[in-house]
């Protein structure tokens, strides 16, 4: 939804608007060479025109020639809120809670 809210943690913080989060993610990927997010074991527990999801996420980030590494894995749980709207269901807000991250931080930057 236009008003939505991500919440990144530490790497991008709290994020405003979806104009604001998608810039937010074109930044944090674009300089990358490759990046590969897998979401799995998705749960959704929904209440009338609104609902929670839970999913985790694997996320790969690879950037070549860096000193310490080329790759940075994270592995996580994204808590989404999400919303029904004229045009589908919608996130409205996700936050990200990282459970563990291997590899060379500075991939992302």
């Amino acid at each position: 939804v236009p008003e939505a809210v991500a919440l990144y943690g530490e790497a991008i913080g709290r994020v405003e608007g979806i104009d604001a989060i998608a810039g937010a993610c074109r930044a944090a990927l674009e300089k990358l060479d490759s990046s590969h997010h897998v979401l799995s074991n998705e749960e959704i527990e929904i209440d009338g025109d609104s609902a929670k999801a839970r999913s985790y996420v694997h996320a790969q980030h690879t950037k070549a020639g860096l000193p310490g590494g080329d790759n940075f894995t994270i592995g996580g749980v994204y808590i989404d809120v999400i919303v029904r709207t004229p045009d589908g269901w919608r996130i409205r807000e996700r936050e990200l809670k990282m459970l563990w991250q291997e590899g060379n931080p500075a991939v992302l930057g």
